[in-house]
């Protein structure tokens, strides 16, 4: 795999990695489509954080990325990186979430780059409006931007107006989630004792167009790694959290056994803060740990 082929797979898994999606898994892949509908007809999740039956605690996370293992057809011989990520809002300001991620990426032939990717959301509290914007750079060069919003029809379609790569207006099914609702999907699936948990995904990645099919793998709660915390993460020590793991496949592909695009896998924590992660593409697998984290002021609604 070339030096920019892999900033491209890098950047889509790094995107959704913020969006809080965070071996390769063979699924059967089978989203039935009533309860689909059922989902689209329901009120969104994030009514949730309204209630006062979760918490989303906003913050400023810094994670060092390593290369955990390449095959030779990876064609990587060394990766290393850092990637902050920031989710801030309110449930009358909305929620927004901002990443970059820097790393250097070296070839088997000696090739070698620096890669700069960022990315910035925002979801309405009521989970109608969506705003996305990424950037791509290679060795300070721009190489890639996806810019765009969506607007959700409760009950209809989603339209999509991107502006970039290309103009283009399109709808999706309004059964898909967008990221900070699908992070709240994942964390009442876990509080619920659920192991799998599915639904799609639109986060404006890639080229903007694509909806992904999604499977969680919830595994049993226990308390956070108290020794692996940052020492300024004290309130979160002994708080109750979950691995996950996340499958992301392409929307419309046929039913039955499915390799995944890709595969994220992480220590969720209740109040949606992210630690351990693996990012799994395949032929190479990038290991994160929470370096240190920064809580953030809560949004007063007026």
């Amino acid at each position: 795999m070339s030096v920019g082929r892999t900033c491209a797979v890098v950047k889509t898994a790094a995107v959704k990695m913020a969006a809080g999606g965070i071996g390769c898994l063979i699924a059967v892949l089978l989203i039935d489509p009533a309860q689909a509908a059922s989902v689209a007809d329901k009120v969104s999740p994030l009514a949730n954080i309204r209630a006062g039956k979760l918490h989303l605690t906003p913050h400023r996370a810094v994670y060092d990325l390593t290369l955990a293992q390449a095959e030779s057809s990876s064609g990587i011989s060394d990766m290393n990186g850092k990637l902050v990520f920031e989710f801030s809002g309110s449930t009358c300001a909305g929620f927004t979430m901002n990443m970059r991620f820097v790393s250097q990426i070296a070839d088997s032939d000696g090739a070698a780059a620096l890669t700069d990717m960022r990315s910035s959301t925002w979801e309405s509290a009521d989970g109608e409006t969506f705003r996305f914007n990424s950037t791509q750079y290679v060795d300070s060069a721009l190489k890639e931007a996806t810019t765009g919003n969506a607007r959700r029809a409760r009950g209809k379609t989603i339209a999509i107006d991107l502006a970039a790569p290309v103009q283009r207006a399109f709808s999706i099914d309004p059964d898909v989630a967008f990221p900070t609702e699908h992070l709240v999907d994942v964390i009442l699936a876990a509080q619920d004792g659920r192991h799998i948990f599915q639904r799609r995904v639109y986060d404006g990645s890639e080229t903007g167009d694509k909806v992904f099919d999604t499977m969680a793998v919830i595994g049993p709660s226990r308390a956070g790694n108290n020794a692996a915390l940052p020492q300024n993460a004290a309130g979160m020590r002994g708080a109750k959290a979950w691995p996950v793991s996340i499958a992301y496949f392409h929307d419309g592909a046929d039913g039955g056994e499915q390799v995944p695009t890709y595969q994220l896998s992480y220590l969720l924590y209740s109040n949606g803060v992210s630690d351990e992660l693996l990012l799994d593409y395949g032929d190479f697998t990038l290991k994160g740990r929470l370096a240190s984290i920064e809580f953030l002021n809560v949004a007063e609604c007026n």
